[in-house]
This record gives structure tokens, sequence and C-alpha cells, in this order.
């Protein structure tokens, strides 16, 4: 009785893990996606960021900045001060 269920569950099984596999890249490429608009953030307000540090801003201060912009980003998906017009 057992044979049966396991073959007529088999290709749902099978589906099953299909998607997992495809929502685990999925999650890894937003990673990666993420990763490179914040790391982008930083490169392009390196200045800004020294110019804080020459002024008294702590390293810690400076990476609260840029930890709360990218969250700030992964809420609204809009990215902090790359957008922004100067």
């Amino acid at each position: 009785m057992d044979g049966v269920v396991d073959d007529r569950l088999a290709p749902a099984r099978a589906e099953e893990i299909a998607m997992e596999v495809f929502a685990a890249i999925a999650i890894v490429i937003a990673i990666m996606g993420l990763y490179a608009i914040v790391s982008f953030s930083v490169a392009s307000r390196t200045r800004e960021l020294g110019v804080r540090l020459a002024l008294g801003a702590t390293g810690r201060s400076l990476f609260t900045l840029v930890i709360r912009d990218g969250l700030r980003l992964a809420a609204t998906l809009e990215p902090p001060h790359v957008a922004a017009p100067r």
C-alpha cells in the first residue's frame, strides 16, 4: 500500500524539490543584486564617508549609516543616494 502512495506522490515531490531549488537560486541572485547596489552606493560615497571620518565620525557610525541605507534599499527597492539628484 505504501508503494502505491509513494508512486502517486513521486511527481509532486519532484516538482516540490525543483521549486525549492529555483527558490534558493532566486534568493541567492537577489542577495547578489542587493550586495552590488550597496557596494556601488558605498563606492560612490567614498569621499563623503572620508569627510565624515575626518570630521570625527566613528567607524561604527559610518557602518550604521551604510547598513541603514542598505536596509532602506531592501525595504523600498529604491537605491539610496544613487538615484538622488545632485
